[in-house]
């Protein structure tokens, strides 16, 4: 037989006791020393291993009565002490445990209080919906489910709007909840012998509940203990004993009017609704402040304020410096002064000013574009040393999605060299880290996926141009990585940006997203961003739109950055439905237009875009960005 292995103690043999002895100084100099590092190592935890056991939320109760004190003082005499909070109905009773909201509960409807309450988390059913069965009563079936061992606490027939499959009826059921689960009835294939399917119940979630018992609105009919009031003539009994007839008119219990109280154009109703709405958007005024974002700091001569158009236009070059010509580069300028420090520095051919010319047609004395051959010889040694600083006029920047980068790294490669690209962003590399892509002439930046498949990014820069990896930016919803390059108007952040997924408002990461987007975008810097952000709308040219593109038109309309995207499809789609999905984010102004290139494989096509800027550039072309 197996034996388990004991822990070793100070009393399992000579040696141990030999060893705990020979530890027993250093251990008391060791928690000497340590009573004044507040950086210590916890001791371990040798309690029991027990769950942390998660307080349920109780549900309050709602009295109309409005004597607090002898409320309170009944409650004290029964071992109760919840607390009160006056509210519209009148007192609101939180209890602190289930217990204790029980016997409160009891209580009330031992002493006639009116009062309704709402249903316990852990006590509201399971609703599943019974789809494939002919009409049949509810009873037959919750009989036929018990048949089946199945214990269903109530079974609806639900009604649904005419159509011509009058065969097919829908069946609610509600069933105790830890009782079963959806996995164990998509099991039963058939009821009655007829083929069945079964789903989870989505209710439609109205403007407001209406309780049919009191009519009274905010709360369901089942924990409601008010006093009985009619939906048809408001008397103080319940509407299946109303004897008004269908020719008399009907009188609201809420508002007195000549309707009914489940009428939806009760004005007590919308009041209710205007309540409840105020309530919900004024009850975290601290988030909604954290939420507001400032606008970018810049001039209203660099970005003008937007206006709705079809295409978003792009604004005017930036002004690369004041004592400099636009169209020149840092090296073209020093060739230039170079020039004009070696005219002033000698004289010009003295002999072409004082003897007139023989043989040949009139030239002026004072031609000053005239060198000696010592001259001419000096010039071009200067220009031989400023040649290798120079770059190109304007920084050449394309905005792919590879969809693999891995098997089509040699076609980008080519087009990157054919179209003389300085940066490439990349988007769905779809790399891992044990995977190595060497691009020659460029330095490839990654942030590769390592929880799943598929996504990642990456930026291939020359090695000639000066730049530094940026930091890891933590981000939510899209991957993003980005570089710092030197240019002639300053340092510029760019940035490759991929957003995976399509967001929206109910799960929470349309949220993310916006806060994703503001720590991209909100700095004082010049950036630009470039990628597949998923997002679609009319305003850059799509046909249809998706919450990501109306999260990115709010920021264009509220002037955060502008958008730039080609007059063409980037993405095309078997459907024929094509899109504009690779675009740029930027708050500089630039003056071309960003063009498609019908080239590669993917199912994107790569975006050109220059700068109104040159890129400085590095003698060593090995140097590490980071």
């Amino acid at each position: 037989m197996g034996r388990q292995r004991s822990s070793t103690s100070a009393t399992d043999g000579p040696s141990n006791k030999v060893r705990t002895q020979s530890a027993a100084p250093a251990d008391a100099e060791t928690n000497q020393l340590l009573q004044t590092n507040q950086y210590s190592v916890l001791p371990e935890d040798t309690g029991s291993n027990d769950a942390v056991i998660k307080k349920e939320r109780v549900s309050p109760l709602f009295t109309s009565r409005m004597d607090l004190v002898k409320l309170e003082s009944e409650l004290s005499q029964q071992h109760l002490k919840p607390r009160f909070k006056l509210c519209s109905v009148g007192i609101k009773i939180v209890c602190s445990s289930l217990k204790e909201y029980q016997q409160v509960g009891a209580y009330l409807k031992t002493e006639g209080v009116q009062f309704y309450t709402h249903d316990m988390q852990a006590a509201k059913p399971l609703k599943v919906v019974l789809r494939g069965l002919p009409p049949v009563g509810p009873e037959e079936v919750k009989t036929e489910l018990s048949n089946l061992g199945l214990k269903p606490e109530n079974v609806f027939a639900m009604t649904r709007r005419p159509n011509n499959n009058t065969w097919n009826q829908l069946f609610l059921v509600h069933f105790a909840k830890g009782t079963t689960n959806i996995s164990s009835l998509k099991n039963i294939s058939d009821l009655f012998r007829v083929i069945v399917s079964w789903e989870l119940y989505r209710p439609q979630h109205r403007d407001v509940t209406l309780c049919t018992n009191c009519q009274r609105f905010g709360h369901g009919t089942k924990n409601c203990y008010m006093q009985a009031r009619c939906g048809k003539c408001a008397g103080n009994h319940s509407m299946a004993s109303c004897g008004l007839a269908d020719d008399q008119k009907s009188k609201c219990a809420n508002c007195d009017g000549e309707h009914q109280a489940s009428n939806r154009s009760c004005p007590k109703r919308a009041e209710f609704v205007t309540i409840r709405q105020k309530a919900t958007t004024s009850n975290q005024p601290s988030r909604r402040k954290r939420n507001v974002r400032p606008l970018p700091i810049t001039s209203d001569a660099e970005y003008p304020a937007f206006q709705q158009r079809h295409q978003v236009p792009n604004l005017h070059p930036l002004p690369l410096n004041s004592q400099r010509n636009t169209n020149t580069s840092p090296a073209t300028n020093q060739i230039d002064e170079a020039v004009r420090n070696r005219r002033s520095a000698q004289p010009r051919l003295a002999a072409a000013a004082t003897q007139p010319n023989q043989g040949h047609s009139s030239t002026s004395s004072t031609d000053s574009t005239l060198f000696t051959t010592q001259e001419m010889l000096t010039l071009v040694s200067e220009v031989i040393t400023i040649m290798p600083n120079m770059s190109r006029e304007a920084v050449s920047i394309a905005n792919c999605n590879a969809c693999s980068l891995r098997s089509k790294h040699i076609e980008l490669l080519d087009f990157l060299n054919n179209k003389e690209i300085d940066v490439a962003f990349i988007t769905e590399t779809h790399l891992k880290p044990e995977i190595n892509i060497f691009l020659p002439e460029f330095r490839l930046l990654r942030l590769d996926r390592t929880s799943a498949d598929k996504g990642g990014v990456a930026v291939a820069v020359r090695r000639n141009i000066d730049c530094r990896l940026l930091p890891n930016i933590q981000l939510k919803t899209i991957e993003a990585i980005g570089i710092e390059a030197r240019t002639s108007i300053g340092p510029i952040i760019i940035i490759a940006a991929y957003c995976p997924k399509q967001v929206n408002i109910r799960d929470g990461s349309a949220a993310l997203l916006r806060n994703d987007l503001a720590k991209l975008t909100r700095r004082r810097a010049k950036y630009i961003i470039a990628g597949d952000l998923n997002a679609r709308h009319a305003i850059w040219g799509n046909r249809r739109q998706n919450r990501n593109g109306i999260i990115l038109a709010e920021d264009l309309e509220s002037g955060y950055y502008n958008i730039l995207a080609p007059n063409s499809p980037t993405r095309i789609s078997r459907s024929g439905v094509h899109s504009i999905l690779d675009i740029f984010l930027t708050i500089m102004a630039i003056s071309e237009d960003p063009l498609v290139f019908e080239e590669l494989s993917s199912d994107h096509f790569p975006v050109v875009l220059k700068l109104g800027a040159s890129a400085d550039t590095v003698a060593n072309h090995s140097r590490n960005p980071g």
